[in-house]
């Protein structure tokens, strides 16, 4: 069985471990390097106990600790080719292959302003699979086969549209959330789970909450209503996830 447990997720900071009895993977690395080594222990992990990271794009809100942490403690890296171009520190392993433990991995392509951003989904030896999918601005058509099969679903629920456009931000920053190759909304993420999200989600997790335009309250009770009206197992919840308090939006 494959668990995701959030470090952090925010416009600030992202890190999520995907763990099963055999692997220990960290999805995204944009902790600084401290405060990802004090998340993981608080959550009772030892950070030289990572088989491997894996990257989905290059923005410093998931990368903001990766060279500290990779030299540290050696660790494999796996991102796509793009990205590790992107990124300027020629030091970093890349793991060859799709496998990692008793997990294979995929990397989906999503939309979003960076070179090639990726979602990642992840199957462990007896078919469990999960996914994490944020820092898109719009669901791919290719989402729900992509995600067949899925019993944990992380996936970004950024911004809620009235607070977005009440916010105090430049209207360009506004335009870029928005867009295509900005973030999803709440009301993205409700019109996915209404028609699109497989049945087989029986815990979904909103992550990449805005700290000015979005609430947990917002976007969980968006997802909530969305997994009624869609008449969904009553084991499928909602959690929004916001940062440890010490961290930057």
């Amino acid at each position: 069985m494959i668990t995701l447990t959030v470090l952090a997720s925010s416009s600030g900071a992202n890190a999520v471990l995907a763990t099963t009895s055999r692997t220990t993977v960290l999805l995204d690395c944009g902790m600084p390097a401290q405060k990802l080594y004090e998340a993981l222990t608080a959550k009772g992990y030892d950070p030289a106990q990572i088989d491997a990271v894996i990257v989905t794009h290059e923005h410093q809100d998931h990368t903001a600790g990766l060279r500290a942490f990779v030299k540290q403690f050696n660790v494999p890296v796996l991102m796509s080719h793009a990205t590790f171009a992107a990124i300027p520190w020629g030091f970093v392993p890349v793991t060859t292959g799709p496998v990692i433990g008793d997990l294979s991995v995929w990397l989906r392509p999503v939309s979003h302003d960076a070179v090639l951003p990726c979602g990642i989904v992840l199957r462990d030896r007896d078919g469990d699979r999960a996914a994490y999918f944020v820092d898109m601005g719009e669901i791919p058509a290719e989402m729900p086969t992509w995600l067949d099969g899925c019993r944990t679903l992380l996936i970004e629920s950024n911004h809620d549209a009235d607070m977005l456009a009440a916010g105090p931000h430049h209207p360009k920053v506004k335009e870029r959330v928005a867009g295509p190759r900005g973030h999803l909304s709440n009301d993205q993420v409700a019109a996915f789970i209404e028609d699109g999200m497989p049945a087989t989600v029986e815990r979904l997790i909103l992550g990449h909450l805005s700290k000015w335009a979005n609430t947990p309250q917002l976007a969980a009770a968006s997802a909530a209503l969305a997994i009624r009206r869609r008449g969904l197992p009553t084991a499928a919840t909602a959690a929004a996830c916001v940062p440890p308090p010490a961290m930057p939006d």
